[in-house]
Protein backbone atom coordinates (compact mmCIF):
# COMPACT_ATOMS: atom_id res chain seq x y z
CA UNK A 1 0.00 0.00 0.00
CA UNK A 2 2.67 2.21 0.93
CA UNK A 3 4.66 1.42 -2.51
CA UNK A 4 1.69 2.47 -4.21
CA UNK A 5 0.79 5.50 -2.92
CA UNK A 6 4.37 6.68 -3.51
CA UNK A 7 4.16 5.67 -7.13
CA UNK A 8 0.86 8.07 -7.23
CA UNK A 9 2.58 10.84 -4.93
CA UNK A 10 5.26 10.55 -7.30
CA UNK A 11 3.17 10.24 -10.57
CA UNK A 12 1.59 13.67 -9.71
CA UNK A 13 4.51 15.54 -8.79
CA UNK A 14 5.58 14.32 -12.30
CA UNK A 15 2.57 15.55 -14.24
CA UNK A 16 2.52 19.29 -12.16
CA UNK A 17 5.93 19.32 -13.06
CA UNK A 18 5.11 18.59 -16.72
CA UNK A 19 1.92 21.19 -17.06
CA UNK A 20 4.31 23.94 -15.37
CA UNK A 21 7.10 23.02 -18.40
CA UNK A 22 4.46 23.24 -20.64
CA UNK A 23 3.49 26.71 -19.99
CA UNK A 24 6.38 28.25 -19.71
CA UNK A 25 7.11 27.12 -23.04
CA UNK A 26 4.41 28.03 -24.71
CA UNK A 27 5.54 31.31 -26.36
CA UNK A 28 2.75 34.13 -26.40
CA UNK A 29 2.76 36.64 -29.26
CA UNK A 30 5.25 39.27 -28.93
CA UNK A 31 5.07 42.93 -30.58
CA UNK A 32 8.38 43.23 -31.49
CA UNK A 33 10.08 43.42 -34.96
CA UNK A 34 13.43 41.89 -35.77
CA UNK A 35 15.24 41.94 -39.05
CA UNK A 36 15.65 38.85 -41.48
CA UNK A 37 18.56 37.20 -39.82
CA UNK A 38 16.98 37.58 -36.38
CA UNK A 39 20.28 39.79 -35.13
CA UNK A 40 18.54 42.46 -33.96
CA UNK A 41 14.75 43.58 -32.67
CA UNK A 42 12.80 47.19 -31.75
CA UNK A 43 9.27 48.51 -31.33
CA UNK A 44 7.81 51.09 -33.58
CA UNK A 45 4.25 51.79 -34.32
CA UNK A 46 2.48 55.31 -36.14
CA UNK A 47 -0.22 56.46 -34.52
CA UNK A 48 -2.80 58.57 -36.51
CA UNK A 49 -4.05 62.21 -34.70
CA UNK A 50 -6.62 63.24 -37.58
CA UNK A 51 -7.58 66.50 -35.11
CA UNK A 52 -4.18 67.55 -34.29
CA UNK A 53 -1.61 69.33 -35.90
CA UNK A 54 2.82 68.58 -35.63
CA UNK A 55 2.89 71.10 -33.28
CA UNK A 56 0.06 70.18 -31.14
CA UNK A 57 1.41 66.57 -31.10
CA UNK A 58 4.39 67.81 -30.25
CA UNK A 59 3.64 69.70 -27.37
CA UNK A 60 1.30 66.72 -25.87
CA UNK A 61 4.37 64.24 -26.22
CA UNK A 62 6.40 66.45 -24.21
CA UNK A 63 3.70 66.89 -21.68
CA UNK A 64 3.26 62.93 -21.53
CA UNK A 65 7.53 62.70 -21.00
CA UNK A 66 7.64 65.12 -18.45
CA UNK A 67 4.73 64.09 -16.76
CA UNK A 68 6.44 60.34 -16.29
CA UNK A 69 9.59 61.95 -15.44
CA UNK A 70 11.37 61.06 -18.19
CA UNK A 71 14.11 63.36 -19.80
CA UNK A 72 14.10 64.79 -23.45
CA UNK A 73 17.47 64.47 -24.56
CA UNK A 74 16.94 65.52 -27.95
CA UNK A 75 14.14 68.02 -29.51
CA UNK A 76 13.51 69.70 -32.92
CA UNK A 77 10.79 70.62 -34.88
CA UNK A 78 9.71 67.02 -35.76
CA UNK A 79 11.27 64.59 -33.21
CA UNK A 80 11.80 64.39 -29.88
CA UNK A 81 14.60 61.47 -27.95
CA UNK A 82 14.09 60.25 -24.53
CA UNK A 83 15.42 57.20 -22.51
CA UNK A 84 13.19 54.97 -20.79
CA UNK A 85 13.97 52.64 -17.74
CA UNK A 86 11.70 50.76 -15.69
CA UNK A 87 12.20 47.82 -13.22
CA UNK A 88 12.27 44.10 -14.82
CA UNK A 89 13.19 40.86 -13.95
CA UNK A 90 15.54 37.84 -15.85
CA UNK A 91 14.72 34.53 -15.19
CA UNK A 92 18.12 32.59 -15.83
CA UNK A 93 17.91 28.29 -15.51
CA UNK A 94 20.36 25.61 -15.01
CA UNK A 95 18.74 22.05 -14.91
CA UNK A 96 15.75 21.90 -13.31
CA UNK A 97 16.88 25.18 -10.80
CA UNK A 98 16.05 28.54 -11.90
CA UNK A 99 17.09 32.08 -10.11
CA UNK A 100 15.58 35.50 -10.51
CA UNK A 101 17.06 38.66 -10.82
CA UNK A 102 15.98 41.87 -10.82
CA UNK A 103 17.16 44.77 -13.06
CA UNK A 104 16.11 48.25 -14.79
CA UNK A 105 15.53 47.90 -18.33
CA UNK A 106 17.29 50.79 -20.20
CA UNK A 107 16.14 51.97 -23.74
CA UNK A 108 15.81 54.68 -26.15
CA UNK A 109 13.00 56.38 -28.00
CA UNK A 110 12.97 58.09 -30.70
CA UNK A 111 9.35 59.66 -31.50
CA UNK A 112 8.49 61.60 -34.86
CA UNK A 113 5.71 63.92 -36.20
CA UNK A 114 4.66 64.17 -39.71
CA UNK A 115 1.41 64.52 -41.49
CA UNK A 116 -0.65 64.89 -37.83
CA UNK A 117 0.86 61.34 -37.25
CA UNK A 118 3.01 60.10 -34.63
CA UNK A 119 6.10 57.62 -35.30
CA UNK A 120 7.72 56.04 -32.08
CA UNK A 121 10.96 53.66 -32.69
CA UNK A 122 12.47 52.23 -29.33
CA UNK A 123 15.58 50.29 -29.76
CA UNK A 124 19.08 49.63 -27.54
CA UNK A 125 17.71 47.62 -24.95
CA UNK A 126 20.56 47.09 -22.01
CA UNK A 127 20.09 45.62 -18.98
CA UNK A 128 21.34 47.61 -15.79
CA UNK A 129 22.34 45.93 -12.28
CA UNK A 130 20.55 47.23 -9.85
CA UNK A 131 23.52 49.23 -7.67
CA UNK A 132 24.60 51.95 -5.99
CA UNK A 133 26.32 53.72 -9.28
CA UNK A 134 23.09 53.23 -11.49
CA UNK A 135 21.01 54.99 -8.31
CA UNK A 136 23.03 57.84 -7.95
CA UNK A 137 22.90 58.48 -12.03
CA UNK A 138 21.49 61.95 -13.18
CA UNK A 139 19.28 61.23 -15.89
CA UNK A 140 18.76 65.31 -16.72
CA UNK A 141 22.24 64.93 -17.81
CA UNK A 142 20.85 63.02 -21.36
CA UNK A 143 21.92 59.74 -20.34
CA UNK A 144 20.96 57.11 -23.14
CA UNK A 145 20.98 53.57 -23.28
CA UNK A 146 24.05 53.73 -25.71
CA UNK A 147 25.50 56.49 -22.74
CA UNK A 148 25.36 54.89 -19.84
CA UNK A 149 28.49 55.11 -17.51
CA UNK A 150 31.01 52.33 -17.29
CA UNK A 151 30.97 52.28 -13.98
CA UNK A 152 27.49 51.07 -14.74
CA UNK A 153 27.26 47.35 -14.86
CA UNK A 154 24.73 46.17 -17.47
CA UNK A 155 23.76 43.21 -19.76
CA UNK A 156 22.81 43.54 -23.10
CA UNK A 157 18.86 42.31 -24.27
CA UNK A 158 19.97 41.60 -27.63
CA UNK A 159 22.70 38.52 -26.36
CA UNK A 160 19.26 37.06 -24.30
CA UNK A 161 17.23 37.60 -27.90
CA UNK A 162 20.35 36.11 -30.32
CA UNK A 163 20.30 33.45 -27.64
CA UNK A 164 16.67 32.68 -27.94
CA UNK A 165 15.83 33.62 -24.85
CA UNK A 166 12.09 35.28 -25.28
CA UNK A 167 9.90 32.34 -23.79
CA UNK A 168 7.95 33.37 -20.91
CA UNK A 169 10.04 31.40 -18.63
CA UNK A 170 12.86 33.76 -19.18
CA UNK A 171 10.10 36.48 -17.99
CA UNK A 172 11.82 39.16 -19.38
CA UNK A 173 10.68 39.88 -23.30
CA UNK A 174 7.02 39.63 -21.85
CA UNK A 175 7.92 42.37 -19.12
CA UNK A 176 9.06 44.42 -22.02
CA UNK A 177 6.09 43.43 -24.12
CA UNK A 178 3.96 44.32 -21.73
CA UNK A 179 5.38 47.68 -20.72
CA UNK A 180 5.33 48.45 -24.74
CA UNK A 181 1.98 48.02 -24.67
CA UNK A 182 0.93 50.60 -22.14
CA UNK A 183 3.86 52.67 -23.03
CA UNK A 184 1.99 53.10 -26.65
CA UNK A 185 -1.78 53.34 -25.22
CA UNK A 186 -0.90 55.48 -22.20
CA UNK A 187 0.97 57.84 -25.12
CA UNK A 188 -1.98 57.88 -27.56
CA UNK A 189 -4.42 58.35 -24.89
CA UNK A 190 -2.54 61.17 -23.77
CA UNK A 191 -2.45 62.93 -26.75
CA UNK A 192 -6.16 62.37 -27.48
CA UNK A 193 -7.23 64.06 -24.13
CA UNK A 194 -7.90 60.46 -22.71
CA UNK A 195 -5.25 59.53 -20.58
CA UNK A 196 -5.51 61.69 -16.86
CA UNK A 197 -4.21 59.24 -14.86
CA UNK A 198 -1.21 59.45 -12.58
CA UNK A 199 2.53 58.97 -13.99
CA UNK A 200 3.81 55.14 -14.03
Amino acid sequence: MANNFSTIIKSLFLLAFLTIFICFESNSQLNYKTNQDGTDFWYENILNFQNSDNLNLKNKTVSFLKKNGLPINFEDENSIQTTIRFKTRYRGFLLFLYNNTDFSCVFDVKIEFKDNKLKYFASDFVLAYLTESYATLNWNDRITAKTLPTLVKTKSVLEHFIAGKTEPKHLLFQNIDQYMVKFEKDLEEFCKGINTRDPW
